[in-house]
């Protein structure tokens, strides 16, 4: 085979002599590949056709570059991240490094005069053609090379080395020699002293690595973050809407693990956003899992940003894990994590869903409108949808698909169900049914004056669901509404709810609560039955008062939120029918707000119980930091 020269010879005249042996200033780095028609000093560029006209395709040739390019990157502390090229002319005018038109390191090929493969810059080079590798589009290339053709990954992990400033070597063994003797598989012995020598050793990383040594990211009032240096490992800001922000790096066998704490008044939709695309080549791993370290959810990528949605309850920690692709070439290189707690605008903004008007067609639940999911063919499906009810007896009815036992390879996965008003009026509130069109009992997770957050657990795999947005038990008014609804397997820790049931009998319950600490409370009443209303009657016991009042009708659900001084509360609830069939109802108590003062009563205490046969006895069935909820005899009586 014919030896071909790769020294770096004089192409065209250069604003500055080149100078080898100077590192790139900044080391994060970018490349981009030029498109082909790209002006190269009076010749166009031929990237793409001319390796297409070799049998390569584009995702083949552009991995050869990469894969020679981490090879360098994994012995050094620098980071290169791949980003679009613009197109504009070898040479324009603009900065050496950071210029946002393209990489920083760009990619061409044109002929070459003489014997030479390609033709690379140091970064010494003045202005935007530092760093720019050319190659020789009158040679063949190959994956690993024979057959008159050369090696691709040979040529460029040679040029490559000349981009980040080495020179040439006059050691056969190493990559950097002058010549082209035949393929190279890595890196020699001196190319790895010499490559460290110039940008101050290889990367390390020794905080946060395991669960217990997690970095804890908190909000702060600054927005900005800014990607790593050779000098720090991780850093990390947040807004002031609690919107976090983070950026650190993998080296190699490393993890980073990080810990949040969700808001504590209010249960949400969390965004989590891994970005590499840009930044480098990580083959990222994304793991989330709860205070307890089980895994909720795992994501993996190659060279791509990662993108996840999970519903996770007020107040609760959670840990993140950072890491490489196992076994990856790739897997290692800097990273940016995002995390943002959103809400019904910003889905909004994100879907660009509009308020729809039914005018109502979609009142039955046989002609429901069928929603599509928003996340392809996905173990978590999602959909949204934003309407309107329009009267006191408008109904919207809604279909949505579970995940089939392939996509969730037989793991359980839960339904979980947000309701948000838009605009106008209270909170709507949503019903669930099976496909038989047969009402469900459903968790409430979160309860607040403008949304309201639903889980069914162990939903049925490869079925269909209806959702039926209604008014509540409100009488007329216009509200617009989003609705969410996400497949996953990660199970919400519910509101403290109790399924209760009256009939025309036994038509009295009683229950009390004892409050310690001055706080909001939400009361959920949801009406599973047929057979008539259920009222429900909120006495404070000191001033022998009724304080709030609701009734619900069949197959109906309302919510009253209340602030409820420090003091005990009696419940009465009542029903008017004469029928004896058991109307059956959930009655759900959540704080809504954070006590702030002195320290509440100890929740690991038990609430006692009155033996007393005056009002039907039941079992405990909330305890919290701030209140104990249980049944409650008094020795007098209110005469409702």
């Amino acid at each position: 085979m014919q030896r071909t020269h790769l020294a770096l010879e004089q192409f065209e005249a250069r604003e500055l002599l080149a100078v080898f042996g100077i590192p790139w200033s900044d080391p994060t780095l970018t490349v981009s590949f030029a498109k082909d028609g790209t002006d190269v000093l009076g010749t166009q560029s031929s990237l793409y056709s001319t390796l297409a006209g070799d049998g390569l395709s584009s995702a083949v040739w552009q991995s050869e570059f990469l894969r020679a390019f981490q090879t360098w990157i994994r012995e050094t502390n620098l980071n290169l991240g791949v980003v679009a090229d613009s197109g504009d002319s070898y040479g324009i005018s603009g900065l050496t490094q950071g210029d946002t038109r393209f990489g920083d390191i760009r990619i061409f090929a044109r002929p070459l005069d003489g014997g030479v493969l390609a033709i690379a810059n140091a970064p010494s080079t003045n202005g935007t053609i530092a760093g720019d590798i050319i190659l020789n589009s009158n040679f063949n290339f190959s994956v690993g090379g024979g057959n008159g053709t050369y090696d691709l990954y040979t040529v460029a992990l040679h040029e490559f080395g000349h981009s980040l400033g080495l020179t040439e070597s006059s050691t056969a063994s190493s990559v950097m020699y002058e010549n082209y003797i035949g393929t190279r598989t890595g890196l020699s012995a001196e190319d790895i002293l010499s490559i460290r020598g110039l940008y101050s050793g290889v990367r390390t990383d020794t905080t946060g690595n395991i669960l217990s040594t997690a970095t804890n990211i908190t909000p702060s009032s600054s927005t900005s973050s800014t990607l790593r240096t050779s000098s720090t490992e991780t850093s990390f800001t947040a807004s002031s809407s609690g919107n976090l922000l983070v950026t650190g790096e993998i080296s190699l066998n490393d993890a980073d693990f990080y810990k949040f704490t969700t808001p504590s008044t209010l249960s949400q939709r969390v965004e989590f956003l891994l970005n590499v695309e840009g930044i480098s080549m990580l083959d990222a791993k994304l793991t989330i899992l709860d205070a307890s370290g089980n895994v909720i959810e795992t994501l993996s990528g190659r060279r791509s940003n990662l993108a996840t949605q999970l519903y996770l309850n007020a107040g609760t920690t959670y840990f993140i894990k950072v890491e490489g692709v196992a076994n990856s070439f790739f897997n290692v290189g800097a990273y940016q994590l995002q995390i943002n707690y959103s809400n019904a605008k910003r889905l909004l903004a994100q879907t660009g869903l509009s308020v729809v008007v039914d005018n109502p067609t979609n009142d039955k639940l046989g002609q429901p409108t069928v929603l599509k999911n928003l996340s392809g063919p996905t173990d978590q499906p999602s959909y949204a949808y934003a309407g309107r009810i329009e009267s006191a007896r408008d109904l919207d009815s809604y279909l949505i698909a579970s995940p089939t036992l392939s996509q969730t390879s037989g793991a359980s996965s839960n339904l979980v169900v947000v309701l948000s008003t838009l605009s106008g009026g209270l909170p709507v509130e949503v019903l669930f049914y099976d496909k038989n069109g047969s009402l469900l009992t459903t968790e409430i997770i979160q309860v607040t004056d403008t949304q309201r957050i639903y889980q069914l657990k162990n939903v049925t795999l490869s079925t269909s669901y209806y959702l039926r947005v209604t008014s509540g038990s409100m009488r007329s008014y216009s509200t617009d509404y989003l609705l969410e609804a996400r497949f996953q397997s990660w199970a919400m820790t519910p509101a403290h709810t109790q399924n209760l049931s009256l009939n025309g009998t036994q038509n009295i319950l009683y229950q009390s609560i004892s409050i310690a600490t001055t706080q909001t409370v939400s009361l959920t009443l949801n009406n599973l039955g047929t057979a008539g209303p259920v009222t429900l009657k909120v006495f404070d016991r000191q001033l022998g008062i009724v304080i709030a009042e609701m009734t619900v009708d069949p197959s109906r659900i309302t919510t009253i939120n209340l602030l409820l001084l420090v003091g005990d509360y009696d419940f009465k609830f009542t029903t008017n029918t004469t029928n004896r069939k058991s109307i059956p109802f959930t009655f759900t108590l959540l704080t809504t707000s954070t006590p702030i003062g002195i320290d509440p009563i100890d929740p690991s205490l038990t609430p006692t119980t009155s033996t007393s046969t005056s009002q039907p006895p039941s079992t405990i069935f909330y305890v919290a930091p701030s209140f104990s909820l249980y049944i409650y005899a008094p020795t007098f009586y209110y005469w409702f």
